[in-house]
């Protein structure tokens, strides 16, 4: 393999995780062994971000410097937005811009041992560490010289109920590295088919680090970035496009030759009402196995019991703990409203019963979590908090689910909590049908900030049983034909091709909290 030839790399494709992103690093090493490991310093950070309504498309080019005199072998670390997909990667290779080729994981171990073992060449090797954290290998680094590396993503921004979008850039460089990065500059275009108001960023206060410039009533422009600047916080901005919720935003896309129909990706916007308060009944469920040792226990102890403490009147909660079988708190098939009584006696519960032992049995965790009478015009949401895979009782993703179909008439966003362990695939699985997310918690995380963080986006209504239907009849292969029972309001997308260039008439209807149907939109879905 030549320095000409293009690299090969492995890529999880669709790469689920929190909403944070962290900035590119790299950290290296002396090739062949563990330690020490050095934090290669940022000199340059040169981004482009072109965001077109609720998409935006992030292309990060950052260059490194290995001030020691060794040879190092490279990790470049990163951790994607919830939702992105990389859709690039570029390494610079003695002043050519070599680019990646997706392959398999295990054809691109194997030729990353070759290279690196044998031919000592350039080889690169991206991985997935869960969470949505990736790491890219890198070597060989030479003493003093750079690196420059390249990489390109694209995602769906959150709209907020009132329909404002937030962008977030990592650049918090806290615990990485001391000196000032050289060279910043991050250009971020901002265009909306509709007139943008409230526009703003974090650094409006700072306007020779950060120039903001309006281009009309659709568009903006940001500059940010001096030379020898040390960031201590990430850039964001947030704007909201007038009416938002009066169009379905559309991308379409051709391909060059023309020779197939194009395809499209198509937003419903759903607008919940601010003005109504909703309950929450809320399902605590924390595994009790084995391998749940003192320490992940009391930890999951803690967390839990502080969010209780949070919990107001409106809410009614529930604590289930489960191993080879589940015992829960009330030991009826209820939800206690959550009174300052009713709190203590569920923290009491925690710190007598939770104790550890036997194995993973997901299939009695959750019969005793879901059936339960929940309240038609409550949030109904499930925390789901565990280190493994199930071992007992049901133990296949599709068994799983259909349990859930068996106890859940009213239709319960599951979010799972995976603590301290590997990337657990069934469990995204459940989350993608019943609406939720997964959360994976690292060492040296603080597990009740995270769940704060969860308890937030609990707090946003969901919808129930969506339909979108395309009437004019130009929409074909749509995806997905039906959504999950319950699903988030942020996740509502069709994607299929088109015969014409314009997905229009489109109705939209589902059901809202309280089990009735909202009534159905109908409006063009207008092409960005």
């Amino acid at each position: 393999m030549t320095r000409a030839t293009y690299f090969f790399v492995a890529l999880l494709l669709f790469l689920i995780g929190t909403s944070a992103a962290d900035a590119g690093v790299l950290y290296a090493r002396r090739p062949g062994t563990e330690t020490p490991v050095y934090n290669l310093r940022i000199s340059n950070i040169r981004t482009t971000v072109n965001i077109t309504g609720q998409l935006a498309v992030t292309h990060v080019d950052e260059e490194f410097y290995n001030e020691n005199n060794l040879i190092l072998e490279g990790f470049y670390a990163f951790q994607l937005p919830e939702g992105a997909k990389v859709d690039g990667l570029w390494l610079w290779v003695d002043g050519n811009r070599l680019t990646f080729i997706v392959k398999k994981k295990e054809e691109a171990e194997r030729l990353y041992d070759s290279v690196v073992v044998g031919q000592r060449r350039d080889p690169a090797l991206l991985e997935s560490l869960g969470n949505n954290r990736f790491q890219l290998k890198v070597f060989p680094i030479n003493p003093h010289s750079s690196r420059r590396i390249e990489i390109q993503y694209f995602n769906t921004l959150p709209m907020t109920p009132d329909g404002s979008i937030h962008y977030r850039y990592p650049l918090n460089l806290q615990g990485y590295q001391t000196t000032p990065v050289e060279r910043t500059a991050l250009r971020v275009n901002v265009s909306s088919l509709q007139r943008i108001e409230g526009f703003s960023t974090n650094f409006d206060s700072n306007p020779l680090l950060c120039r903001t410039q309006q281009l009309g009533d659709f568009a903006y422009q940001v500059d940010f970035g001096l030379e020898q600047q040390m960031y201590s916080q990430d850039f964001e901005l947030t704007y909201k496009p007038l009416d938002a919720f009066s169009i379905f935003p559309a991308l379409t896309y051709m391909e060059e030759d023309q020779s197939e129909f194009p395809y499209f990706m198509c937003w419903h916007p759903v607008r919940i009402n601010e003005e109504v308060t909703q309950p929450r009944d809320l399902v605590f469920v924390l595994d009790a196995s084995g391998s749940m040792y003192e320490e992940r226990r009391k930890m999951v102890a803690d967390a839990v019991s502080g969010i209780l403490l949070q919990l107001t009147a409106t809410d009614r909660f529930r604590i289930v703990l489960f191993s080879d079988f589940a015992v829960s708190f009330p030991t009826t098939n209820t939800l206690l409203d959550a009174t300052s009584e009713s709190i203590a006696d569920g923290i009491d519960f925690i710190e007598r019963m939770y104790i550890t032992g036997g194995s993973t049995n997901y299939e009695n965790a959750l019969r005793a979590a879901l059936g339960v009478e929940f309240r038609q015009d409550a949030v109904r949401r499930m925390l789901f908090l565990t280190d493994g895979m199930p071992n007992s009782g049901t133990v296949t993703t599709e068994g799983l689910l259909q349990v859930i179909r068996d106890n859940d008439p009213m239709g319960v966003g599951i979010f799972p909590v995976i603590i301290f362990s590997d990337r657990i695939d069934q469990l995204y699985d459940i989350a993608d049908e019943r609406g939720g997310k997964v959360t994976m918690v690292e060492t040296g995380d603080n597990l009740q900030t995270i769940i704060s963080r969860i308890m937030l986006e609990l707090n946003i209504g969901g919808i129930s049983s969506p339909e979108v239907h395309y009437d004019d009849g130009n929409a074909y292969f749509v995806y997905p034909h039906d959504f999950s029972s319950v699903i988030g309001i942020d996740k509502l997308v069709t994607t299929g091709r088109l015969t014409d260039l314009t997905p229009s008439n489109v109705r939209l209807s589902y059901l809202d909290a309280s089990m009735s149907f909202a009534p159905s939109r109908s409006t063009p879905a207008v092409s960005m």
